[in-house]
């Protein structure tokens, strides 16, 4: 019986896993930063209770201006812009240690077989990632008429 339990669970989860409950947006709402004004997409669950968020990705808030301050500490973002930035991307992650800049040996590429391949991986990695609740009003939620906090 116990088995039984763990196995229709393990279904279940799996099954939840492939769905998207979910949908995305483009943001309804801009917002302010020293930079220029931003804006994302907006997420919307289809989850009872779940409010919407605006998804704000890859905004810089630092640089060691490429190598010249590398083991310095970063200084204030290099970045501005007019008109309305849409960050809906992710910057690359900060390199491994492993793969800054190393070859990386026997690895299979298609028509030339086993090779050794050299990894760009970019230091100037200062970005973050804003998930802002909204205060609800949408599917998925049971507050509020849509609006964002600011």
């Amino acid at each position: 019986m116990y088995l039984l339990k763990y196995l229709v669970y393990i279904v279940t989860v799996t099954i939840s896993l492939g769905n998207r409950n979910y949908e995305e947006r483009e943001g309804r709402k801009k917002f302010e930063s020293k930079d220029g004004p931003v804006k994302g997409m907006s997420v919307i669950f289809h989850v009872k209770d779940l409010p919407p968020v605006e998804r704000i990705l890859g905004l810089a808030y630092a640089t060691t201006r490429g190598n010249r301050l590398r083991l310095m500490p970063p200084t204030g973002p290099l970045e501005k812009w007019l008109g309305t930035r849409v960050a809906i991307h992710n910057r690359p992650p900060c390199p491994v240690t492993m793969y800054a800049g190393a070859r990386i040996w026997n690895i299979s590429v298609p028509g030339r077989g086993k090779t050794s391949q050299s990894f760009n991986v970019p230091e100037d990695c200062h970005s973050l990632n804003l998930f802002i609740p909204s205060k609800g009003g949408e599917k998925g939620s049971t507050r509020g008429n849509g609006s964002v906090d600011s």
